[in-house]
């Protein structure tokens, strides 16, 4: 589903009576409101169980190269700049293998960061700005694919003829939050529903999106080797 940031906005003004059915935001009510829109989808970008879908990254390792830069244009690796990365793995002859995704606590515990081995098992993923820093650990010490896995991003919009596209169940969610924010930027008071409404919405995406953990037992304790 589409919408356009217009569209989006007059519906928002709507609920909050700041324009009656029929009427349109005036040209400068739109332009506050535009950044208002595109300050709440920048939020909603690092909320990673609100966001919808991911979409893989593969790039190849360079020989005792560690960190790699990704980004748009001067990145290393040419990609919207991840907000996190939810997994990793490569593929070699065929065979896929798991990299470990290592917090900020298990990098600090590696003691020798330029070890090197033929293929790597675990990155280090730096969120920096304006490019983030992927290290990969052991340093590689030949060419591998690795793919990453990364959350979409609500893209900044433009003008408020530009649309926004998204899946069922998101539309209540960004008509009902949008009313929120918009309340403060027009002075007017937010009603308990709306609030409650937009929380209710963004709870249920919030729960489609939730993956549900793996539990694994240990073929020993369980007498099962499959």
């Amino acid at each position: 589903m589409a919408i356009t940031a217009l569209q989006l906005i007059t519906n928002s003004m709507r609920l909050l009576g700041a324009v009656a059915s029929g009427e349109s935001p005036t040209a400068d009510e739109q332009t506050d409101a535009l950044q208002v829109l595109n300050d709440m989808l920048d939020a909603f970008n690092t909320d990673q169980l609100a966001i919808f879908t991911n979409y893989d990254v593969t790039f190849n390792t360079v020989a005792a190269k560690q960190a790699y830069t990704i980004g748009p244009a001067t990145g290393d690796i040419t990609a919207t700049r991840p907000v996190g990365i939810e997994y990793a793995y490569s593929i070699d002859n065929g065979i896929t293998t798991p990299i470990m995704l290592a917090n900020t606590q298990q990098w600090a515990d590696v003691l020798q960061k330029t070890y090197s081995e033929d293929t790597p098992r675990a990155i280090y993923y730096e969120p920096a700005y304006p490019l983030g820093v992927i290290n990969v650990w052991p340093v590689p010490s030949a060419i591998v694919p690795i793919t990453i896995s990364v959350n979409s991003q609500f893209a900044p919009l433009a003008t408020t003829a530009a649309s926004i596209a998204y899946p069922p169940g998101y539309g209540k969610w960004l008509r009902y939050q949008l009313a929120v924010e918009l309340g403060p930027e027009f002075k007017v008071s937010v009603s308990d529903d709306i609030r409650q409404i937009a929380s209710d919405t963004l709870a249920a995406i919030k729960g489609i999106n939730r993956q549900q953990p793996v539990t694994a037992f240990d073929p020993a304790l369980t007498n099962y080797a499959g």
